[in-house]
């Protein structure tokens, strides 16, 4: 009877065992599709962020686009703006604010 008890006892741990083993690998695989979901929305956003700040500038005048294309995504300073397209500084400081009012306008109505 002893050996008997033994083995029942061992088969019950064991599905004890794998049912806890199998909750905890079903919950990571929940956790795991949340989070490619959430990944796949980011995505999916900066998709159409870049889509909308695009056709946002595409609307600007090309000297206004120029100065924000320089500043924000060659990161160039501003001095090195005025060098290279050999306008005055201050010109240069006047057409990044005109632009971005613009384009707060055009981001606003959208």
């Amino acid at each position: 009877m002893g050996k008997t008890r033994n083995y029942l006892y061992t088969i019950a741990g064991n599905l004890c065992r794998d049912y806890y083993k199998k909750a905890k690998e079903s919950l990571l695989e929940e956790q795991s599709r949340e989070i490619q979901n959430s990944l796949q929305q980011s995505e999916t956003e900066d998709i159409l962020n870049k889509i909308t700040i695009e056709a946002a500038l595409s609307n600007l005048p090309d000297e206004l686009r120029e100065v924000i294309v320089l500043y924000y995504f060659q990161e160039l300073k501003l001095a090195e703006i005025s060098d290279a397209l050999q306008i005055g500084l201050p010109l240069v400081k006047y057409r990044i604010k005109q632009a971005k009012m613009r384009l707060e306008k055009l981001l606003s109505e959208e």
